[in-house]
């Protein structure tokens, strides 16, 4: 389950850098940020389905911090 919820995340973030062709490296390694950080999430996630409960508390730190991020993004996109 893991492993499908990274791979997705990992296809989109290819998908998005190879669609678009932003000239913009600030831009990309902000999504990039992004990205990663839902990456991260998710592994916490699955570490606690597998038991280890600690890492849900983890995991909901990276959630905040990862709408933090996302609402600056938008903001400074004009997203």
């Amino acid at each position: 389950m893991a492993t499908e919820a990274s791979s997705k995340i990992e296809r989109n973030r290819n998908n998005m850098k190879n669609k678009e062709q932003v000239d913009d490296a600030a831009l990309i390694n902000e999504a990039d940020e992004l990205f990663s950080i839902q990456s991260k999430r998710a592994a916490c996630m699955s570490k606690g389905i597998q038991g280890e409960t600690d890492q849900y508390r983890i995991g909901g730190n990276y959630y905040d911090e990862y709408q933090s991020k996302l609402n600056a993004f938008k903001q400074k996109y004009g997203i």
